[in-house]
């Protein structure tokens, strides 16, 4: 898996929106998180997590003693994940499957409260929620995860508290 590391254009005003990228290969199978970014008061560290045999990548952004971690895809399996996650602000995970589903590649609702219970985060925001029975899913979330939390939609913006 790749990340990419931003960068202002050499030459380029910072407010001119013109970025570099420079790609660096993750290894998803490291059993610790990899640094993929860590300059200007801004750290991003990425742990692979488990999507069926398709693996993928976490992100957790800490800036300004305020922390955010985005879960890609995952069935919820990687032990380590929680602890990577543990005590973040928001913590943003994916609802892609309803309750009872079967589905290797997604983290069923219960697995997704668990795992948010296990990190701890100020709040759990549910992305990537596609069509299944929400009410059910969401309550089936909330029997593992007792924290706030937000179901999420397009185009949201939440503070980091």
């Amino acid at each position: 898996m790749c990340s990419s590391d931003l960068t202002t254009m050499p030459g380029a005003p910072a407010s001119a929106g013109v970025v570099r990228l420079e790609p660096s290969v993750i290894d998803v199978k490291k059993q610790e998180p990899t640094t993929v970014y860590d300059r200007d008061g801004i750290k991003v560290t990425a742990l692979g997590i488990p999507h069926g045999n398709l693996p993928t990548l976490a992100y957790r952004v800490e800036t300004q003693g305020k922390s955010i971690v985005f879960s890609s895809d995952q069935n919820g399996t990687n032990p380590r994940f929680p602890e990577f996650a543990k005590g973040t602000n928001l913590l943003i995970l994916h609802l892609a499957v309803g309750v009872g589903a079967n589905n290797p590649n997604q983290a069923l609702p219960a697995v997704v409260g668990q795992m948010a219970q296990s990190a701890n985060p100020g709040r759990l925001i549910l992305s990537h929620i596609a069509q299944f029975d929400h009410d059910a899913a969401v309550a089936d979330v909330k029997k593992g995860y007792g924290g706030p939390l937000t179901v999420g939609a397009d185009l949201q913006c939440t503070q980091v508290r």
